[in-house]
């Protein structure tokens, strides 16, 4: 028997109840891969803005000690040099037996202790210096006759091996009063020495090549006198004056102060000085390059609660420990002048050491070792965005530094340049990309015919597909050559183009009317090639004679023609290589917001009697002008991140300047050029990955707000 029509039905009914929960299963399962893939980019996104801020958090910290080891010293020893024993650099005492004793730290990582690691017998009428100068110990012995001794101690694991570096006699002391003190200090090429006798002060200067060049300068009264032979220069106090010798020129240049000097402390770069007054005032004094002399300068007045007592610097981070006759403890930007944190801590003394991020205190018999926490905090916004006043300039800059020859150096964190060299770069390559990019959109979006439309969007669109590495490449080995040539030939190209463009747009109706019919449209583009290429004919062969006249008048123009013809990657080529990279981006977007605009709004407006320029300018641009202002904002956020073409092309110098024919460095140049030589966990890291965050806060702004104002655009056209 058949099936009734009733079964038939329900069958039917219940396949179809079947295929309807299978697909509603299918689109909930799409749908929940849809949502879970979404939230999966915005958390990837939340991942990596937490990455740049905990790496950037400890900028905004303080910085701290906190307690790490104590030491015993055996007692009655006198602490000669107080080297960095957690470091392998020996500390050095004097027993009472005139004995030299050189301890080290012990192998015991659970209980550290200190070891004597070597004994140097010596005459109890010595007198004897220790000091480091480019990772060495130096042993300077003078003799109760006027004999001095200096040795170069190696180190080899922990055993120490003397090597004579210099004797000296130093016969123009007076012999008949006893030498209160002696000093000595380092250089690549000098050693100075200074010899105090009461009030007096001779000192000596010798080249370490020869040995045999030595200057001497008497001082007959200095209540203090400190050596700087890193730039040739002696340094010493009269009461209320300050007065630097240079060696070389025997120039004497006095500072005369409103107050009593009680206080003078030298930098390790021997290129500044804390003066300490007697009402608290610490002042700082840089050296600075006035018409080929080094003169100190005043940079920055600090007024403190107590006297200071010590004053250490930090070898690597632009941090000053100033240690008060009350323990206090305060860190202070030496380049800014700005305190960042303030301790109180006991144990500590006259005897301290800052090595790297320990903290050392000899105090009776123990050695109290602290470690020093969050030294990047001292960056503050000043030294960060400010102009600030460093070693050897003149003046305030911006300026970004971060590596030099030497240990002890200024760094310079400031990220106006960078910043700077990223707008500069951005806005120039808009200035190109914007009028090109639009204006052939324009053109294929409405002007061309469908057939040369689809011949000439791939053809620009392809180009976005070629590597940025690759057209910085390019750009570098013949764009940037090519512009250091013709340099003035493109400045007139740029500034004449509008100016053809203006009058081939003003005689294109007279010439269309003219036309026979068959070559009314897609005429435009040959001719307009050709007036191109007829300008670049034009002005090439016009600033071939006016550099041929710049070389008979000796320069003698309102430009400098001269300068333009030796220049290579300035801001110029940068801007034109990175415009042309982000012209696909932005033609693409904005071809297509001008191509969907509905044919019937078009038809609409010539139906009402409208040109084809007025349907342009009134009806096609208005509507896709939301989507050409988000073409525009891709592309500069594009020029913004770029790095490979501007690493290549320009010059990367970090200069805060805006003139066009110069070099600039932008910020993600910047983390591709320094990020692999950063120490992890410095303040160069940091402040690198605060650049980054800088980035990404720009684009995501400026993106923020491009996609506000289309909305808000295509909202108010849509109920105008």
């Amino acid at each position: 028997m058949g099936q009734s029509p009733i079964d038939e039905s329900s069958s039917s009914n219940t396949q179809t109840v079947k295929v309807a929960r299978l697909r509603k299963a299918k689109n909930r399962l799409v749908a929940g891969a849809i949502a879970t893939s979404g939230w999966l980019v915005l958390l990837t996104l939340g991942l990596l803005l937490w990455q740049l801020v905990i790496q950037v958090l400890p900028l905004a910290g303080n910085v701290s000690i906190s307690p790490k080891n104590q030491l015993s010293i055996f007692p009655d020893e006198s602490i000669l040099y107080l080297g960095d024993v957690i470091n392998s650099v020996p500390l050095v005492t004097l027993d009472e037996d005139c004995r030299l004793n050189f301890y080290a730290l012990s192998e015991q990582k659970a209980d550290p202790s200190l070891i004597k690691s070597k004994i140097v017998p010596l005459l109890c009428t010595d007198q004897i210096k220790v000091k480091a100068y480019d990772g060495q110990l130096y042993l300077a012995i003078l003799s109760h006759s006027g004999i001095l001794r200096i040795e170069k101690l190696s180190q080899v694991n922990k055993d120490l091996f003397p090597e004579l570096e210099m004797t000296l006699a130093v016969t123009e002391v007076d012999h008949f009063v006893e030498i209160d003190e002696f000093d000595f200090q380092l250089s690549l090429n000098t050693i100075m020495l200074s010899v105090q006798q009461g009030q007096a002060y001779k000192v000596y200067s010798i080249d370490r090549r020869s040995k045999n060049e030595i200057d001497v300068v008497a001082i007959k009264r200095a209540s203090q006198l400190l050596l700087l032979p890193r730039i040739g220069q002696f340094v010493y106090v009269t009461d209320s004056k300050l007065s630097t010798h240079d060696i070389s020129s025997g120039r004497v240049n006095n500072i005369a102060f409103d107050q009593t000097i009680s206080s003078l402390n030298v930098f390790p770069s021997q290129r500044s000085l804390f003066v300490g007054l007697q009402d608290k005032t610490l002042q700082k004094w840089s050296i600075a390059n006035t018409q080929g002399q080094l003169v100190f300068q005043p940079m920055y007045s600090i007024v403190s609660e107590q006297q200071p007592q010590n004053i250490l610097i930090h070898q690597s981070e632009n941090a000053a420990f100033i240690v008060d006759i009350k323990n206090q403890l305060k860190v202070i930007n030496y380049v800014t002048g700005e305190q960042v944190s303030e301790l109180f801590t006991q144990n500590i003394s006259n005897q301290v050491l800052l090595s790297q991020n320990l903290f050392y205190s000899a105090l009776g018999n123990n050695l109290y070792v602290w470690d020093v926490e969050s030294i990047s905090a001292v960056n503050t916004m000043q030294s960060l965005w400010g102009a600030n006043s460093y070693e050897g300039y003149p003046q305030s800059d911006y300026v970004w530094q971060t590596t030099s020859a030497a240990d002890y150096h200024e760094t310079k964190f400031s990220l106006v340049p960078l910043v700077i060299g990223s707008l500069k770069a951005s806005f120039l390559a808009l200035l190109i990309a914007v009028p090109l990019a639009v204006c052939a959109a324009i053109y294929t979006g409405f002007f061309a015919p469908q057939r040369l439309r689809n011949w000439i969007k791939p053809s620009i669109e392809v180009l976005e597909a070629i590597p940025s590495v690759v057209l910085g490449f390019i750009a570098a080995i013949w764009l940037a050559p090519l512009a250091e040539q013709f340099i003035l030939s493109l400045l007139l190209f740029v500034l004449l183009l509008p100016l053809v463009l203006l009058l081939f747009a003003l005689l294109h109706q007279p010439m269309v009317e003219r036309l026979p019919q068959r070559f009314k449209q897609g005429w435009e583009l040959p001719i307009a090639s050709i007036l191109l290429i007829g300008l670049g004919l034009f002005v090439y062969s016009v600033s071939d004679a006016m550099s041929l006249a710049s070389a008979n008048l000796h320069g003698h123009w309102l430009l400098p023609i001269d300068a333009l013809e030796n220049i290579n990657k300035n801001t110029l080529v940068v801007a034109l290589a990175l415009g042309i990279a982000i012209v696909p981006s932005i033609y693409s977007l904005a071809e297509d917001a001008i191509y969907e605009v509905p044919n019937s709004l078009k038809q609409a407006s010539s139906a009402l009697g409208a040109t084809h320029l007025q349907t342009l300018r009134k009806v096609v641009l208005i509507l896709a002008y939301p989507g050409i202002l988000s073409a525009i904002a891709l592309g500069l956020g594009r020029a913004f991140g770029e790095t490979m073409i501007v690493l290549m092309v320009t010059g990367n110098t970090p200069v805060a300047d805006w003139n066009l024919l110069s070099g600039l460095r932008t910020l993600t140049a910047n983390l591709a050029i320094e990020m692999p030589e950063a120490e992890v966990g410095s303040s160069h890291y940091q402040i690198l990955f605060l650049t980054g965050l800088v980035l990404f806060l720009f684009t995501f702004v400026l993106n923020t707000f491009a996609e506000l104002l289309r909305q808000w655009l295509r909202k108010n056209y849509q109920h105008g």
